[in-house]
């Protein structure tokens, strides 16, 4: 004989799931004093451990953007620029640019540098290893490799400000002035880093144009002093090598002055007002010492704690009956 089925017609089953519930409620009522004294209790807990135990961390933050105005010209031709200059280059070099100081900031030769900086500063010099809690490991490196690990993961972050070409830079350090210094203790590296990358090429450039221009003039004098060791003479050999000398010197003189003419553009280009007005990193915000702490928040805790102990609490019920 076949069996019928009766899900759709006998509401036995949401009888016995609105009976279970209803006990299970009937439990908790029943133990709803042992309940608040826990989450009381639970709840003081987080709230002593929150705001007079765990450290608390001060966030400070700078920000920045790219000046991309000069790269282009370096980096493609001049063909291309006269096509592209303003769809492909500033967007390809602002992108790759404000990628490139994400990637030079969160590296740990910066911090480094950084931290060292604010070791070695006149007005109160800041141990950063000593503030994090990093004691002397088997050697330097491991050392300075924790202390990166450290930063990395979860005290400094990096965050694009979308459409608008600007970054900021966060640190958050248990000293509030700590944390804006080394804010600027990484913008200013992040500055010479950049300055090196745009202009190295001209400062080197003017040493090689200064050396070769003291090894002409060296040259030119002593083929100077040679011309006037020569006595005026009529025979053709003596007078053919004054002549010889005579025109080297002058090809010599327009070589010097070519090189005097080039030393001084590069002098130019490497002035500080120049430099200043090339400088690729713009700071908009330098970092200040924050005067509230960003973490740990209080009643956050003491809400995310009060959660977990209802959960455990329930789960707890349904386990015992």
């Amino acid at each position: 004989m076949r069996s019928e089925s009766t899900d759709s017609g006998n509401p036995g089953g949401e009888i016995i799931a609105s009976v279970s519930l209803m006990d299970f409620f009937g439990v908790w009522y029943r133990c709803k004093g042992w309940y608040i004294l826990g989450l009381f209790l639970v709840a003081l807990t987080a709230f002593i451990d929150t705001k007079f135990w765990s450290a608390e961390y001060f966030e400070a933050s700078g920000r920045f953007y790219i000046q991309n105005e000069f790269v282009a010209y370096s980096l493609i031709g001049a063909a291309e620029i006269e096509v592209f200059e303003d769809t492909r280059n500033k967007q390809y070099d602002s992108a790759r640019s404000g990628y490139l100081a994400e990637e030079y900031l969160m590296s740990g030769e910066l911090i480094l540098e950084a931290v060292d900086q604010l070791g070695r500063q006149q007005n109160k010099p800041c141990d950063v290893y000593q503030l994090l809690g990093i004691g002397k490991g088997r050697d330097d490196q491991d050392r300075e490799t924790r202390l990166v690990d450290v930063i990395r993961n979860g005290l400094m972050q990096v965050r694009h400000i979308r459409n608008s070409g600007i970054i900021e830079l966060n640190m958050e350090l248990t000293d509030p002035r700590a944390a804006a210094d080394f804010v600027n203790a990484c913008l200013g590296v992040l500055k010479d880093r950049f300055d090196r990358d745009r202009f190295g090429y001209v400062d080197k450039a003017l040493e090689v144009y200064r050396a070769r221009l003291k090894e002409e003039e060296i040259n030119r004098a002593g083929k100077a002093g040679k011309l006037g060791e020569i006595i005026y003479d009529r025979y053709p050999e003596v007078d053919q090598k004054r002549r010889a000398l005579e025109w080297e010197l002058e090809v010599q003189a327009e070589t010097i002055a070519l090189l005097n003419k080039s030393i001084s553009m590069f002098e130019m280009y490497t002035d500080k007002l120049a430099r200043d007005a090339g400088q690729p990193v713009r700071i908009i915000d330098v970092a200040r010492p924050p005067t509230h702490k960003n973490r740990p928040r209080v009643v956050l805790n003491v809400l995310v704690v009060a959660t977990i102990y209802t959960f455990v609490f329930m789960i707890g019920l349904m386990v015992a009956g």
